[in-house]
């Protein structure tokens, strides 16, 4: 018992590499896990299963070895699409967070460079720059209720 045990915990995961699908990996997984409660089973004490009998320890031990061996394994099988789908998220993240970026540095830049271009406009036209601004705020102010006036139709 001990030999088939331990073979099967080092051909394990040599075996589930070997499947193309997974549902077929994890009938294998659990098939194992079932002979390994049997023989768990089989090599404990009837008053306390957690116990091995006298004599039977290493194969007790073999068993309950190879059955936290499967369960790791069933876990990462259902961990593995969880964590793909966290990594799509946290790159969709990550994109996300580097285009505001940009647009945010695009959009300084070019209200910067429009604001020097009116400051120089304004030198060279020998007018106060706070005095332009004050009359392009004036005229914005005006075009926005003019177009928000009611007509009298």
């Amino acid at each position: 018992m001990t030999e088939r045990m331990s073979e099967k915990t080092r051909a394990l995961e040599e075996l589930c590499r070997g499947f193309r699908e997974k549902k077929k990996a994890i009938a294998f997984v659990n098939k194992l896990k079932y002979d390994a409660l049997i023989d768990k089973r089989a090599c404990g004490q009837v008053d306390n299963p957690f116990k091995a009998v006298p004599g039977m320890e290493e194969e007790f031990k073999e068993a309950d070895n190879t059955i936290r061996y499967c369960d790791y394994i069933l876990k990462e099988f259902e961990k593995k699409p969880k964590r793909e789908r966290r990594k799509k998220e946290v790159t969709h993240v990550g994109y996300g967070v580097a285009n505001r970026f940009l647009i945010i540095v695009g959009g300084a830049g070019i209200t910067t460079a429009t604001v020097l271009g009116i400051i120089v406009f304004t030198l060279l036209l020998k007018i106060s720059p706070l005095s332009f601004f004050i009359s392009a705020a004036m005229v914005a102010i005006v075009t926005e209720l003019w177009s928000q006036r009611r007509s009298r139709k």
